[in-house]
C-alpha cells in the first residue's frame, strides 16, 4: 500500500456487539421457522450495515475480533479474573455460529488467538494499522479500550449508548473518567474494575484514584512519592496494597503485540459474492435484507469484471432476477422431492403461465387441486403453473369436487359466498404449525418456499405459490396438526363468516338511557373528588392526580416511576383501603371507560341492518383461542353490576318472538386439568356433582361440606383457578389479603389434596424445557424454548406460567371450536332459524325464535357436552332471556 493512502478501519469487538445485540433484542424473540434464534444475529449485522453506510465515518476497512476461550494468560496469573462474568446464554451459542458464518459470507475478516482476549487482538491490530498510517475506530461496549486512544486522533473508540454511537477521543475520556487514556491502566490498577473482577487496592475508589493520578501522573510515580501522600488513610492503603496494584495493572493492560497473521489489505472492503451473502441472509430468514441486498452491498467496492459481482451506479437497479445457491444441509429432503427446492435454488420470481379461463377449465376435472386468490381485478386461479383470471360467478367456486387451496378462507367467503371444496388455507396452516410466527402470505412464501420477491408479488404469483405452500405444509405438518387444520380451523372459518355476517342486535334506546345515567354518575364523582381535593383538576390526567394525591394531600406514595409516582389501578386499590378519594377516582375511571369504550362507541358501529358485526381472528392468540375486534365483543364487562348492565343492550331483533340463549362451559379448564393430571380426587370432585370450589375448601380446611364458609370457598376458588395461570404464593396472598406464608401453607395443603396435579405440572415444565414446546390434547403446539431460557427473569417466569396454562387453555379453545362446527352443521341440517351470534371464549350466544327454544336448547347442550370425551363429565350451563344479561340471571 502506497504511503499517504490513509484509510479508516472499523475494528469490532465481536463478543461485545453480539452480547449487546442479544440482550437489546431478546424481547423480540426473532427466530427462523425451524425455531433457531436469530435476534442477536440480526442486531449484529444491522449494526455493521449502519456503520458501513455512516457518512460521518465513511469506513474503508473492517475487521472483527473474538475471544476464543476463557483460559487466557491473565487467568493463569489471577484465577478470579472475570469470575463474576455470566456464562454465555444457551440461546446465544447457535447465534454466535451464525454470526461467524455471516461474517465469512460478507468477506469480513475474523481475528482470534488462543490464550488471548479480543481486546488484545484489537490492541495489536490498532497498533499495526497506526504504523501503516491508517485511522482505527474501535466498536466495543468495554471502556478498557480507552487506553488505546491516542492524542493524534488516529485511534478512537465507539461506545453504543441509548441507540446512538458515542465517539471517544483523548479529551472525551478525561471528561468521562477524570483521567487521560494513557492513565486508564493505572487508574484501574488503583481502584480496580468490578466488571472484570480486577481487585485494585482495597479502599481506593475512583475519586481517590483520579486525584492521585492528577497529582503524580502514573502509578510508578504514585509509589515513588507514596510517603509524601498527605492523607494518612490513603497513604497506608497505597503502601500496603502495592502487590494488588501491580497485579491489577498487569490484568488491565491490553497487549499490543499478539502474534497474529494480520494483513491490512484483507480488511479493506472487498466485494463479497452476492450469491453467498443472499444464501446466508435467506438461511437466517432476514428477508428484508435480502430484498435490499444491493443497498447493503453498496459500501463494498465492486469490480464489474469479477465473476458473480454486480456493478451499479447509485441510482441504478441491479439486473433481475438473480438466483442463489442454498446450503444443502438446510434443505428438507421431503420438500426437495416435491420440487419445492428445485436444484436447491432460491428464486426471486415464480414461473406462472398465464392462460385464458376457457383453457383453464379444460385442464382440470373432479379431484383436481387448484388455488384461488382474490385480487382487485378478479379471482386468480392456478393449476400447477397455469394461472387464469376468473370472474366472480365461475361455477368452479361452488363445485365441491374441485379441491381448493386459499389464503384466509373466511375473507374469501365474504367475496365468494358460494365457495366450496376448500381443503387448505395457508394462513391457518401457518398458525397451526406455529402460532407465534408471522402468517401473512409474503412471509410464508419467503420462509417456506425460499422465494424472495424484489417487490410486492403479483396476484398470479401468489396463486401459484399457494399450491406450493399446500405441498410444503403437507410435508411439514404432523398428523395431529393436519387434523386440527382440516377438521377444526378450516370448517370453523365458514362458521365464523356466518357469525360475523349475522351480527348482534343492540337496543340503542336502552344504551342512551344507560349513557345518560352514567354521565350523571361521572359528574357526581367529579364533584365529590374535587371537594375532597379542595380544588378542580383533570381526573383523567395521571400527572394531575399525582400532584393532588402526593403533593397537595400529602398521601404517602407507593410506587416510583419515571414521571413521578404511579397512580395506576393497582396503586389506587392499595390506597383505597385507607383513602376514600382513591376509591372515588377508581370508580370515576371505570365509569369513563364504560362510557367511552362501549356506551358511546357501540351505537356508531351499527350497520344498515341495525346490527353490530364484530370480526373474529383465528390467528392472533398463541393459545388457539379466538379473539374479537372492531369492536371487541369478547370483553363486554360482567364483573361489576354497572358494567354487566351493558349486556342488557344485546337483544334479539324480533324481541317479541325471539330470545338470546347463552351456553357456557362450566369450569372447563379445571376439568381439563383433572383429565390431564388424572388426579383421582379431582376427577371424583367433578364426577360427584358437588360444587368444585366448596369440595376443595372442605378438603383443604378439613371441614364438612355444610361447614364451608363463603371466605373458605373464595380461597379455594382462587387457588383452583390461580394454579392454572401459574399464580405464586405472593399472587395468592395479594388476592386473598393474607400473608405469603399463609398463602404457601394453603397451596401446600391444596397439592396434598390433589397430589397428581403437581406431578402433571412438573411433567409439562420438563417437556417444555426438553422439547421447547407444550401441546394441547389434540396436539396443538405452543413453542416456548427461547422464553424459557431467557436471561430476563420475568420472561422466564411468564414462559413457565404459559407452559402450564397453554395445554389447558388451548384444549378448551379446541373444544369450543369443535362444538361450534358441529352445532352450526346441525342447525343447518335441521333448517333451524336459530343463529350463533357470539363466541366469548367458553360461551356461545345464539339468537333463537321462541318456537325453537326447547329443541335448540337440547341441541346446544348435547353438541357442546359431546364435543370431546374426557375423564370427567362436561357441564354446560344453558340459559335464555330477552337480553344477554337476563339469560345469565335466569
Amino acid at each position: 500500500m502506497k504511503k499517504g493512502e490513509s484509510k479508516t478501519l472499523i475494528l469490532i469487538d465481536g463478543h461485545a456487539l453480539a452480547f449487546r445485540s442479544f440482550f437489546a433484542l431478546e424481547r423480540t424473540g426473532m427466530q427462523t421457522t425451524e425455531h433457531t434464534p436469530t435476534w442477536a444475529v440480526f442486531g449484529f449485522f444491522k449494526a455493521i450495515f449502519d456503520l458501513l453506510k455512516n457518512q460521518k465515518i465513511q469506513p474503508e476497512a473492517i475487521a472483527v475480533a473474538f475471544d476464543v476461550s476463557k483460559k487466557t494468560f491473565r487467568l493463569e496469573k489471577y484465577e478470579a479474573y472475570k469470575a463474576n462474568r455470566q456464562t454465555m446464554p444457551d440461546s446465544l451459542r447457535p447465534q454466535m455460529e451464525l454470526i461467524m458464518e455471516g461474517l465469512k459470507a460478507f468477506n469480513i475478516p475474523i481475528y482470534t488467538k488462543e490464550g488471548f482476549e479480543g481486546d488484545d487482538i484489537i490492541g495489536t491490530i490498532a497498533t499495526e494499522a497506526k504504523k501503516l498510517g491508517h485511522k482505527t475506530l474501535i466498536l466495543t461496549g468495554d471502556k478498557d479500550s480507552f487506553q488505546l486512544i491516542d492524542k493524534e486522533g488516529e485511534v478512537s473508540v465507539l461506545i453504543p449508548s441509548k441507540g446512538q454511537l458515542a465517539q471517544y477521543n483523548w479529551d472525551m475520556v478525561y471528561e468521562n473518567m477524570g483521567v487521560y487514556p494513557n492513565q486508564v491502566i493505572d487508574y484501574k490498577a488503583l481502584c480496580g474494575d468490578t466488571s472484570d473482577n480486577i481487585p485494585g487496592i482495597r479502599g481506593i475508589g475512583p475519586k481517590s484514584a483520579t486525584e492521585l493520578l492528577r497529582e503524580y501522573g502514573t502509578l510508578e510515580n504514585v509509589y515513588k512519592h507514596a510517603e509524601d501522600i498527605p492523607k494518612n488513610s490513603v497513604r497506608e492503603k497505597i503502601i500496603n496494597g502495592k502487590e494488588e496494584a501491580l497485579l491489577s495493572q498487569f490484568l488491565a493492560t491490553i497487549k499490543l503485540d499478539v502474534d497474529i497473521d494480520f494483513d491490512f489489505t484483507k480488511t479493506c472492503l472487498d466485494p463479497p459474492k452476492k450469491d453467498e451473502v443472499a444464501a446466508f441472509l435467506t438461511k437466517v430468514q432476514f428477508y428484508s435484507f435480502v430484498k435490499n441486498i444491493d443497498s447493503l452491498l453498496r459500501p463494498f467496492n465492486y469490480c464489474p469484471e469479477e465473476e458473480n459481482i454486480v456493478s451499479f451506479k447509485e441510482d441504478e437497479a441491479p439486473p433481475l432476477p438473480f438466483e442463489v445457491q442454498h446450503p444443502k444441509e438446510e434443505t428438507n429432503e421431503a420438500l426437495v422431492q416435491l420440487g419445492l427446492f428445485s436444484q436447491g435454488h432460491i428464486k426471486s420470481k415464480v414461473d406462472a403461465n398465464e392462460i385464458s379461463s376457457e383453457k383453464f377449465h379444460t385442464l382440470i376435472s373432479d379431484g383436481s387441486l387448484i388455488s384461488l386468490y382474490n385480487a382487485a381485478d378478479g379471482v386468480y386461479a392456478a393449476f400447477e403453473n397455469n394461472v387464469a383470471l376468473l370472474n366472480g360467478n365461475d361455477e368452479l367456486f361452488s363445485n365441491s369436487k374441485i379441491k381448493k387451496a386459499v389464503y384466509d378462507y373466511k375473507s374469501e367467503l365474504s367475496k365468494l359466498p358460494s365457495l366450496n371444496g376448500v381443503v387448505f388455507d395457508a394462513m391457518l396452516a401457518s398458525y397451526v404449525k406455529d402460532s407465534s410466527r408471522k402468517h401473512d402470505i409474503v412471509s410464508q412464501i419467503q420462509s417456506c418456499l425460499n422465494i424472495v420477491f424484489q417487490a410486492d408479488p403479483a396476484p398470479k404469483d401468489i396463486a401459484v405459490c399457494l399450491l406450493k405452500l399446500y405441498e410444503y405444509y403437507d410435508a411439514s405438518l404432523n398428523e395431529c396438526e393436519k387434523n386440527i387444520l382440516k377438521e377444526i380451523e378450516i370448517p370453523l372459518a365458514r362458521v365464523l363468516r356466518d357469525v360475523e355476517d349475522t351480527g348482534v342486535y343492540l337496543d340503542t334506546a336502552y344504551l342512551k338511557e344507560l349513557g345518560d345515567y352514567i354521565n350523571g354518575e361521572i359528574l357526581k364523582y367529579e364533584k365529590k373528588i374535587h371537594t375532597a381535593a379542595g380544588m378542580e383538576f383533570n381526573i383523567s390526567s395521571p400527572k394531575q392526580v399525582q400532584t393532588v394525591l402526593f403533593d397537595k394531600m400529602q398521601i404517602k406514595p407507593t410506587k416510583k416511576i419515571k414521571t413521578g409516582f404511579s397512580t395506576n389501578a393497582k396503586v389506587l386499590e392499595e390506597l383505597a383501603q385507607e383513602y376514600e378519594i382513591a376509591r372515588d377516582i377508581l370508580e370515576h375511571r371505570q365509569l369513563v371507560k364504560l362510557k367511552t369504550t362501549y356506551i358511546d362507541t357501540l351505537p356508531k358501529l351499527i350497520g344498515k341492518d341495525g346490527r353490530v358485526h364484530t370480526h373474529y381472528n383465528q390467528t392472533v392468540t398463541t393459545t388457539g383461542r379466538l379473539s374479537s375486534s372492531d369492536p371487541n365483543l369478547q370483553n363486554i364487562p360482567i364483573r361489576t353490576e354497572l358494567g354487566s348492565r351493558i349486556r342488557s343492550a344485546f337483544i334479539a331483533q324480533d324481541k317479541e318472538h325471539s330470545v338470546l340463549l347463552s351456553a357456557d362451559y362450566s369450569q372447563i379448564e379445571l376439568r381439563f386439568l383433572a383429565h390431564c393430571s388424572q388426579d383421582e380426587a379431582l376427577i371424583y370432585a367433578f364426577s360427584s356433582g358437588e360444587d368444585i370450589h366448596t369440595l376443595t375448601a372442605s378438603k383443604v380446611y378439613d371441614v364438612p361440606l355444610e361447614k364451608v364458609t363463603k371466605s373458605m370457598r373464595a380461597a379455594a376458588k382462587a387457588v383452583n383457578f390461580g394454579l392454572i395461570y401459574g399464580q405464586t404464593r405472593f399472587g395468592l396472598s395479594s388476592a386473598l389479603g393474607i400473608t405469603p406464608f399463609e398463602a404457601q401453607n394453603f397451596i401446600d395443603k391444596y397439592f396434598q389434596t390433589y397430589p397428581k396435579i403437581r406431578g402433571y405440572m412438573n411433567k409439562v415444565l420438563m417437556q417444555a424445557h426438553q422439547e421447547g414446546y407444550v401441546e394441547t390434547i389434540l396436539g396443538r403446539r405452543r413453542y416456548l424454548k427461547e422464553e424459557l431460557y431467557s436471561r430476563n427473569a420475568r420472561i422466564r417466569e411468564f414462559a413457565e406460567r404459559a407452559a402450564i396454562n397453554a395445554p389447558l387453555q388451548g384444549s378448551s379453545a379446541d373444544l369450543i371450536k369443535i362444538a361450534m362446527v358441529n352445532l352450526y352443521k346441525k342447525l343447518e341440517e335441521g333448517k333451524f332459524k336459530s343463529k350463533i351470534i357470539l363466541q366469548v371464549h367458553d360461551e356461545l350466544v345464539l339468537e333463537v325464535p321462541e318456537n325453537e327454544l326447547l329443541e335448540v336448547k337440547k341441541l346446544v347442550c348435547r353438541e357442546m357436552e359431546c364435543a370431546q370425551k374426557l375423564s370427567v363429565p362436561l357441564q354446560v350451563d344453558v340459559e335464555a332471556g330477552k337480553t344477554w344479561k337476563e339469560d345469565e340471571e335466569n
